[in-house]
């Protein structure tokens, strides 16, 4: 393996953001090297193996990755369910022999296996990746962390020497009415409207989540030029101009391959709450909130976001609202929540939960609401 410098850029953003999505448009390009999916490389080497090192990297790699996703008509393989489609896509209809590539893999070791420099690392998994698809390795690597890499910039910054960052955000609306769904058909009861995605672990505060970490990594960078950030929106209403942009940020040539979604070249099925082939960009999932939300819903959201909507210049949704409207709105979600608990909470030990979510889960969700609600209009 040569020591030629690799430009690593992560792909991140809340959860039903759209990264995915940009993930796979960058797929093909024959000036990159991608697994076109959400391996979390970074955060799973800092937070959940054990082994800090290349034997580390590479059991979950095998173990634990996406790629076990891959292929179910093997005979090794598992069928993806429902809800891993709806985060990934549905990978199970993409063809990829794993035990091909772990042969690869194991064949062009060739260096310490107790290595811990994860650039180094992710360098070789991506050599194999690209010797699999018989494709040349490039020296600009694609990684998606997703919604996990945000609160891992200064790490990820000492991690490796080159690094960019893609920041695809989207507005809280349509985010919350692909969540709406999720949430109502898996039980996730512990959610409420605003809660996009939860803290995977207890040390984690609220305010290194969801558009809270989004708003704070836009103050400390948005002039860094190590970063893009890019909205969902103007990809998929515009998508060869955002593209060519992109290409400029990455310094690569722009491709019409950058305007069709795909996984390792095969057609990539959308990870959104439509079950559909993806062979083109399309914008049906904007403004869905118009039909999918209620005044109070939207009310909330725009007020729980406002220093969102106008950092990412979303003016159609930069509203004031006094003390007493604010106050109103917190209270009647807190209404709505009691009303609509039962489409929420699993079967298995209702009773228990229903008094969990309405005694515990819901007036938190008031109390917390009414000390950091931001009531004062934004100047």
């Amino acid at each position: 393996m040569d020591n030629k410098d690799v430009l690593f850029v992560n792909i991140m953003g809340v959860g039903k953001n759209g990264t995915t999505l940009l993930g796979s448009l960058l797929d093909n390009h024959n000036e990159l090297s991608s697994f076109p999916m959400e391996m979390k490389f970074v955060e799973h080497f800092l937070h959940n193996v054990k082994r800090k090192n290349f034997l580390g990297l590479e059991n979950f790699l095998f173990n634990k990755s996406k790629l076990i996703l891959l292929n179910k008509n093997k005979a090794n393989s598992l069928i993806q369910d429902e809800s891993e489609r709806i985060v990934t896509g549905n990978l199970s209809q993409i063809d990829f022999d794993l035990a091909k590539f772990k042969k690869i893999f194991k064949d062009n070791i060739n260096f310490d296996l107790e290595e811990k420099n994860l650039e180094k690392i992710l360098k070789y998994f991506h050599l194999v990746l690209e010797k699999y698809l018989s494709k040349k390795f490039n020296d600009k690597v694609i990684i998606q962390d997703g919604a996990f890499g945000l609160r891992l910039i200064k790490d990820q910054i000492n991690l490796f020497k080159n690094i960019k960052f893609l920041i695809i955000v989207r507005n809280p609306l349509d985010t919350y009415v692909s969540m709406k769904k999720i949430i109502k058909n898996f039980k996730y009861f512990r959610r409420f409207i605003g809660d996009f995605g939860v803290p995977e672990q207890k040390h984690i505060k609220n305010e290194e989540i969801n558009y809270k970490i989004i708003n704070k990594i836009f103050s400390h960078y948005k002039n860094d030029k190590r970063f893009l950030f890019l909205k969902y929106e103007d990809l998929v209403e515009n998508p060869q101009k955002i593209m060519i942009k992109l290409s400029d940020f990455l310094q690569i040539k722009y491709s019409e391959s950058m305007l069709k979604p795909s996984v390792f070249g095969q057609d990539w099925y959308g990870n959104s709450t439509r079950v559909k082939k993806k062979k083109s960009i399309d914008a049906k999932e904007v403004g869905k909130y118009f039909s999918n939300l209620n005044k109070n819903e939207i009310n909330f959201i725009e007020l729980s976001h406002k220093k969102f909507y106008k950092n990412f210049s979303y003016l159609e949704n930069i509203k004031s609202f006094s003390l007493i409207s604010s106050v109103k709105i917190i209270f009647k979600i807190y209404i709505q929540n009691l009303l609509e608990a039962r489409e929420v909470i699993p079967k298995k030990n209702f009773i228990v939960k229903y008094l969990y979510f309405t005694l515990i889960l819901n007036n938190y969700f008031l109390i917390r609401n009414l000390f950091h609600i931001e009531f004062s209009n934004e100047k």
